[in-house]
């Protein structure tokens, strides 16, 4: 052994010290990572602006009773207007005539389906005329039922008869080519509107666009 080298010292530090150390120095090491982490976020804040708090979307509104109130006020005018049963109207248009809900799907049945079983049954007591009902279903035999929808609103908004092509929007398109149908029975029954227009509008929609 060298004269000049100091003799190995022996580690007297107890279990207790050595686990407090550890624990200070694991500290020490957090605080460093929470410090640099504040720093990066100060200096993004200083580049790009602080970061957008997020906000909880805004519930939509639930229109689904103002919907149904509506679909009842239309049946009630659509039945005066075509001197029918009120609820034979709600038949038509696929709603219950207490709630103005959507018929529900039952037995693998659309909603369509099911409103027509009420409906056959009313035509053994309701009779209609048929002049009117004729002209129109041969009238738009050769449309389709979104050309039907196109045409007969269009009619429909000109003489004043709705304030917007097509009311039935909440219904499958057959039942909004037949209830618009039946609303321009009805437009012709009381004189707003005159079978002749409906054919000329007709075959203007039928006829090819010029290029």
């Amino acid at each position: 052994m060298s004269a000049n080298r100091q003799p190995v010292r022996a580690i007297r530090a107890s279990a207790s010290e050595v686990a407090n150390a550890a624990k200070a120095d694991r500290a020490r090491k957090a605080a460093s990572k929470a410090a640099a982490k504040a720093a990066v976020a100060a200096q993004n804040a200083a580049t790009f602006g602080a970061p957008t708090p997020k906000t909880e979307p805004t519930p939509k509104p639930d229109h689904t009773a103002q919907d149904r109130a509506n679909a009842l006020e239309t049946a009630r005018v659509d039945a005066e207007a075509l001197g029918v049963a009120f609820e034979q109207q709600c038949a038509e248009m696929g709603i219950d005539p207490k709630t103005g809900a959507p018929v529900v799907v039952e037995h693998g049945l659309s909603p369509g389906a099911i409103s027509m079983l009420p409906l056959r049954a009313a035509a053994l007591h309701y009779v209609r005329g048929v002049h009117c009902a004729d002209d129109i279903g041969m009238a738009f035999d050769v449309c389709t039922a979104a050309q039907t929808i196109a045409i007969v609103g269009k009619i429909l908004v000109e003489h004043g008869v709705l304030e917007v092509r097509n009311p039935y929007l909440h219904l499958n398109p057959g039942q909004q080519s037949m209830n618009l149908r039946n609303k321009l029975r009805g437009a012709i029954k009381n004189g707003f509107v005159k079978i002749g227009e409906v054919q000329d509008a007709i075959t203007e929609h039928m006829l090819p666009k010029a290029a």
